[in-house]
């Protein structure tokens, strides 16, 4: 059986000794007692209570003070009041203070065995929830690790807000918000010939612990955030307050990296993207860092590669210096081109690429061009991909491999938009439909459920034909002539009554529509029932 600590303060000894006495014949108590507020905080530092009954005016220390020194201490035990004194004010003070209830005295000795009881109930009821608590607290740590990833993911593919992204930094205890933020890849590797027994390359504790070295590291002198993504790739965020953030990073990591490949055994590359003003940016700072990364000459140990230091399109051939316009000039006008001439330009680039037979470095270089372009389109619909597809452009070892995975990411990118768009268009009809359901019966037309629904009246009437088959105007009239019916069935209103209530303009047109649908006239109808 469960012992609880139970503290009895009370200046009346008589009090002290009755509910000492009960509690002894209930079981399940280890019992302490005190005079007076001081005594019970000396026996409140050095044993474990989890439950309290005290008395409010007793000397040196009253009952509030008492309760109020609990709580700046952090002591949460049950306390209930036992009180001679049957003020308001008293009792408002001590349930104020945390007090579960506030009784008054004198008490027999079956109410203090209903006491100990209550309070024994209320003592189990708080271990278990305490119990439960930590055990999530617990959980939600272990899933920290795979938040952050996730977070870091939504950042490289989404336009998270400001409140978003500062709600993910409190939560994960990271920092990202910053006036100017850059991104490095790092990779880190295991040395061929390391003095470590039983350590594998891709040993990922030991890049973990690596990764977080170096993340402790850069962390005296600049403000950063390091992720595990892709297989062996680290990924550090660094903010600050300097425009060129990016050349900092690169001066710091380069004065680490070789003192930790020498006294880790390791090998550790890194490549540093552009300086970007916001969190909307991070996915092109990431693929410049990513593309730079590849740039390193694994030969050596170590090795920092800044984007400026490959890219030099001012060098390159006529043809390819019309691509960068060309790729520029899609960038700028993706916002308003439709998602299928978006996606035809993309493959036209992307055949142009691939048809020119680049080199490696310039088909992952323009190939993550038309990457971001294109998660641009995803990210101004809000859509997220599973995978991390610049990883993949970027790592890919041959021209070929590197345009056959940014075909596929402009195909899925296309597919996903084609079906986000139709969703939308069965949405716009759906709404709809349920607009001339509910108001058949006022003056309304196509221009005005358009106006309703924030479209243009030409968009609206083409996409519910299209979906429906019918135009608008020929779907409200049978929703109309369909209550007509019914109140030509079961009601004695007159025709024009009818025509007012289901919103024809009058007696005349109703009954033209309704012989043109029907076959017969209202009144011919309501006579064939």
């Amino acid at each position: 059986m469960d012992t609880y600590g139970l503290m009895i303060c009370d200046d009346e000894w008589m009090i002290r000794e009755q509910i000492t006495r009960s509690a002894r014949e209930m079981g399940g108590f280890t019992i302490y007692t005190a005079d007076s507020g001081l005594a019970a905080l000396e026996i409140l530092a050095q044993y474990p209570v989890d439950g309290v009954i005290l008395d409010v005016r007793m000397p040196e220390m009253d009952g509030i003070t008492l309760l109020q020194q609990m709580r700046a201490q952090g002591k949460d035990c049950v306390v209930i009041i036992l009180s001679g004194h049957d003020e308001f004010e008293y009792a408002r003070q001590c349930l104020h203070y945390g007090a579960a209830e506030y009784l008054l005295k004198p008490v027999t000795d079956l109410e203090i065995k209903n006491l100990l009881a209550d309070l024994k109930e209320r003592i189990q009821r708080k271990r278990f929830y305490t119990e439960m608590l930590q055990e999530y607290s617990q959980k939600l740590d272990e899933m920290k690790p795979i938040l952050k990833e996730q977070f870091f993911r939504e950042l490289l593919q989404k336009s998270l807000s400001e409140e978003e992204v500062r709600q993910m930094e409190a939560f994960l205890d990271v920092r990202i918000l910053f006036p100017y933020l850059t991104v490095a890849a790092v990779r880190i590797q295991m040395a061929e010939q390391g003095t470590r027994e039983g350590v594998q390359e891709r040993d990922s504790r030991w890049r973990y612990a690596a990764g977080k070295l170096l993340e402790a590291q850069l962390g005296e002198k600049l403000n950063v955030t390091l992720f595990h993504m892709e297989g062996e790739i680290l990924t550090i965020i660094a903010g600050g307050t300097a425009e060129n953030l990016d050349m900092e990073l690169a001066d710091t990591m380069e004065k680490l990296l070789d003192t930790m490949a020498e006294d880790l055994f390791i090998h550790i590359y890194a490549g540093i993207g552009n300086t970007i003003s916001s969190p909307g940016q991070m996915r092109n700072s990431y693929t410049q860092a990513l593309y730079a990364l590849n740039s390193c000459d694994v030969e050596q140990d170590t090795g920092i590669v800044h984007i400026r230091d490959v890219v030099e399109e001012e060098n390159c051939g006529n043809d390819v210096q019309d691509l960068c316009g060309t790729l520029r000039e899609l960038a700028a006008s993706a916002a308003v081109t439709n998602n299928q001439e978006l996606a035809q330009k993309l493959k036209m680039i992307l055949n142009f690429v691939c048809e020119k037979e680049m080199d490696l470095d310039r088909t992952i270089y323009y190939c993550s061009y038309l990457a971001v372009i294109a998660l641009d389109r995803l990210d101004s619909q809000r859509k997220l991909l599973k995978q991390n597809p610049l990883h993949e452009i970027v790592s890919g070892t041959t021209p070929e491999e590197v345009c056959r995975s940014t075909g596929r990411l402009i195909e899925t990118t296309s597919r996903m938009l084609a079906v986000d768009k139709q969703n939308r268009i069965r949405r716009l009809a759906d709404i709809c439909r349920r607009i001339i359901e509910r108001d058949y019966s006022k003056k309304i037309g196509v221009m005005e459920i358009a106006a309703q629904m924030g479209v243009s009246s030409n968009y609206l009437s083409t996409i519910f034909r299209r979906e429906t088959q019918y135009s608008i105007n020929e779907y409200l009239n049978a929703v109309r002539l369909n209550h007509a019916k019914k109140l030509l069935r079961d009601t004695n209103l007159k025709v024009y009554e009818i025509a007012e209530k289901t919103g024809f303009s009058d007696a005349y047109y109703f009954s033209s529509v309704f012989k043109r649908n029907i076959g017969v006239t209202p009144s011919e109808y309501r006579n064939s029932l």
